[in-house]
């Protein structure tokens, strides 16, 4: 997400090396949400120009992962003085990867789910956008969302956000990459119709030390 953003700050019970920051959506809302960056010393109090940064939803949070992400604007631009001039606020742009999880019936609107890196400690946190195509064709030319279970490359604008609600986006482009593996669907809670395979299941219980669910397993295969 890139995005212009006032950090202020935590609050007690903020989990530790976060700060507070909020933002503008299209429909100027202000969101209020977490931050944090990969050294606990990059951000202060001060409005910043973000430019890719991670972004993960339920609640909204931000993971700066470096500080060349983070342009400090300038006090005299940054609006703390009413008599001076101040740079407009820009809508929040998104770009990712992501897995179609829904679609309406003429494929104009749908969820996009995936996930992104909040770093070592925490390493990996899932997002939800609600998504539409843009009714300007030149904007977002393409004919429809591609199918579900698919992953795709996206760019668009945020236009709704609330804190713990999916997030509402325009599509400005969006690309089929390939069929989404299984062992992604699984993690992303988007389990096919049919069963899964054996193998994906045996994967998973590994992957969540499930020991007991493991050796079950290998028994039934044997």
């Amino acid at each position: 997400m890139s995005a212009d953003v006032v950090v202020f700050g935590s609050r007690d019970g903020d989990p530790p090396d976060t700060m507070r920051f909020v933002f503008q959506d299209e429909t100027e809302d202000m969101i209020e949400g977490l931050v944090a960056a990969w050294q606990s010393d990059v951000l202060r109090d001060a409005a910043y120009i973000l430019c890719d940064v991670n972004l993960c939803t339920k609640p909204i949070q931000l993971f700066v992962p470096h500080n060349e992400c983070a342009r400090v604007v300038p006090e005299e631009v940054d609006g703390t003085d009413p008599h001076s001039q101040t740079l407009p606020w820009s809508n929040p742009l998104l770009s990712g990867i992501g897995v179609v999880a829904s679609l309406n019936f003429n494929r104009t609107r749908g969820r996009i789910c995936g996930l992104s890196y909040f770093g070592k400690a925490i390493q990996w946190k899932r997002y939800d956008l609600d998504v539409e195509l843009d009714d300007n064709y030149a904007h977002c030319p393409v004919t429809g969302i591609p199918q579900l279970y698919t992953m795709v490359s996206f760019d668009a604008i945020l236009t709704k956000a609330q804190a713990d609600e999916v997030p509402k986006a325009r599509l400005r482009r969006i690309v089929h990459l390939q069929a989404a593996h299984s062992l992604l669907l699984v993690e992303l809670d988007m389990v096919r119709p049919q069963v899964l395979d054996v193998q994906v299941q045996l994967e998973k219980a590994r992957r969540d030390k499930d020991q007991k669910k493991v050796e079950q397993m290998l028994q039934k295969q044997s």
